[in-house]
């Protein structure tokens, strides 16, 4: 037999007193950390000790528990160290602030009160600044709202006209309009194109003049057009679409008028909407300037045209 196998595992006396040495260390290190790298040096004799000599399974066992316990012992006692130190750089880190309070508190003290003053003083030039920066802009904005007004009152501004009955009569035969304007400005140089339609087909056109027209103050006033036009009905006798586009010094919108007719009676249904500049931007949008539907108007059967408008935002 060679040397290796004739070597016997060492006796329970020899192994017992040595566990149980470590495991009372373990324990009391448990309660009581030791200084970093004490418990690596028992650590590196257990594990010599596992390596030279023979052993039983169990004392193999034993060991290899108590090994984990030395490593979980070194762990914490390196954790606290770290902790110890940032603890102590704490503790002088305070006292040393502690020393420089007084010179910072003093040195605060004269800064502030040379803010203070310096403020002080700012705070006095810019208002006399602001003072005559602001009235420079009033004279400025007062300036251009005079430009602006001379300029809506000769283009018209963000006034409107539209048709509207003349007579509130409507029969089979057609139906007599006049031009009625909204806004604060009055029109001139505008000019109407009117489309009888049915089913989005051109029946007839008529190019009318509608000439200048003079508004009220009041948004909602109203100021007739000098002479009524008639337009002939061409369409199916129980209803009617008209499709009239303005033009002026202010710009191009568009009225949509539909007449119905309801257990006889002839509806008439109208909405204008031009397009209007959006506040800061260089783009437009299209609104509803106004919209008038009786009672009792079939307002689901106007032109899918109609229908789109209608969601537009209505103009404030």
């Amino acid at each position: 037999m060679s040397e290796e196998q004739n070597r016997k595992p060492s006796h329970n006396w020899f192994h017992f007193p040595i566990l149980l040495s470590v495991s009372t260390l373990c324990l009391y290190w448990y309660w009581h950390l030791p200084a970093p790298n004490k418990a690596v040096l028992w650590l590196g004799g257990m594990a010599a000790l596992m390596a030279l000599v023979e052993m039983r399974p169990l004392h193999k066992a034993l060991y290899f528990v108590l090994i984990i316990a030395l490593i979980f012992t070194e762990n914490r006692a390196i954790d606290k160290d770290r902790r110890d130190f940032a603890d102590a750089e704490a503790n002088r880190r305070k006292v040393e602030d502690g020393q420089f309070s007084d010179i910072g508190s003093s040195i605060t003290a004269n800064v502030n009160n040379l803010l203070a003053d310096s403020d002080k003083k700012f705070r006095e030039t810019v208002r006399e600044e602001s003072s005559h920066f602001n009235a420079t802009m009033r004279r400025s904005d007062a300036l251009t709202e005079g430009i602006a007004e001379t300029i809506n009152a000769e283009t018209g501004g963000d006034s409107f006209c539209y048709y509207e009955l003349s007579g509130g009569v409507i029969s089979d035969a057609g139906v007599d309009l006049i031009g009625e304007a909204r806004g604060k400005y009055p029109l001139s140089d505008v000019s109407a194109r009117i489309a009888e339609t049915d089913n989005e087909r051109v029946l007839s056109v008529v190019n009318q003049k509608v000439g200048n027209l003079g508004v009220t103050e009041i948004p909602l006033g109203v100021s007739l057009a000098a002479e009524p036009i008639h337009v002939p009905f061409t369409a199916p006798p129980d209803k009617e679409n008209l499709d009239i586009y303005f033009s002026g010094k202010n710009g191009f919108w568009a009225q949509f008028i539909s007449f119905r007719k309801v257990k006889g009676k002839w509806l008439m249904a109208t909405i204008v909407q031009r397009r209007v500049p959006i506040r800061h931007s260089s783009k437009t949008k299209a609104v509803v300037l106004l919209r008038r539907v009786p009672d009792g108007f079939p307002i689901d059967t106007v032109s899918p045209y109609w229908k789109t408008i209608d969601k537009l935002p209505v103009a404030h």
